[in-house]
């Protein structure tokens, strides 16, 4: 209750407000409750994001070091940057 109820309610309102606020406590806690486990499996999912981007980018590194090692051009067949 604000301090605005707390000097001019009558006990009868403010009875009320106390009933009306623990009705709704059980109803809000499974809001957060179901709040959270959602943040829960949005956190997995981007964790599992992650992990397969950076499993992909390993591979294409792999594959990228694997790759110029058996190809090497003679330096006449390399081009330089400004060409």
């Amino acid at each position: 209750m604000n301090s605005c109820m707390i000097s001019h309610a009558t006990a009868a309102a403010e009875d009320a407000a106390r009933e009306e606020w623990f009705a709704n406590v059980q109803e809000r806690r499974r809001k957060k409750e179901t709040e959270a486990m959602a943040v829960e499996e949005r956190r997995k999912e981007v964790i599992e994001m992650i992990k397969r981007q950076e499993e992909k980018e390993r591979a294409q590194m792999a594959a990228h070091k694997k790759g110029p090692l058996e190809t090497n051009p003679s330096s006449s067949e390399r081009k330089g940057w400004w060409r």
